[in-house]
């Protein structure tokens, strides 16, 4: 009882995560905006937006650091003592692969799954029985609420569901 406790504990610590990651996105996507109309550019098409997005007027004091200036492989935080790092301006490109000591995929450097499983491994010692996969595919659609997930080596929750998530 007390593994598929902690194996909940885990699936919803990778929710959170991947939560704050998207997050992250969005607020870069809405800095860059803050960025454009601040310089009298309207890229309001570009993204997709449905809404118009005002400069906030205390942007001009921040300290923030252009995605584009900072190289891939850069450590820009860590969570937990783990490293988290750019993976550059393309995201969808490829900086090689990265492996544990021991030889476990953590997978492409430096993506969000590659995070995850680095987290997990580094942090708790997890491995994922099914290393490969994008994100979209860590969620088996076949599974219920607070069923086992054999892929992942966790217990998977949906979201909406009776379950909120929960640190760590």
């Amino acid at each position: 009882m007390k593994r598929i406790e902690g194996r909940k504990k885990i699936y919803l610590f990778i929710s959170l995560v991947l939560l704050m990651l998207l997050s992250v996105v969005g607020t870069k996507l809405i800095i860059k905006k803050q960025i454009d109309i601040s310089n009298g550019i309207d890229m309001h098409e570009s993204y997709g937006a449905s809404v118009s997005i005002l400069p906030n007027k205390n942007y001009q004091d921040k300290n923030l650091i252009p995605q584009a200036s900072v190289d891939e492989g850069t450590k820009i935080d860590e969570y937990k003592g783990i490293a988290v790092y750019s993976n550059g301006t393309n995201y969808m490109s490829s900086h090689g692969l990265n492996f544990s000591d021991s030889g476990y995929y953590y997978g492409y450097k430096w993506q969000c799954v590659e995070f995850v499983k680095r987290f997990y491994y580094e942090v708790y010692n997890h491995q994922m029985p099914d290393g490969a996969g994008n994100a979209k595919y860590f969620f088996n659609p076949m599974l219920g609420q607070g069923e086992f997930n054999e892929q992942r080596g966790l217990i998977q929750y949906c979201n909406g569901g009776n379950v909120k998530p929960q640190l760590d």
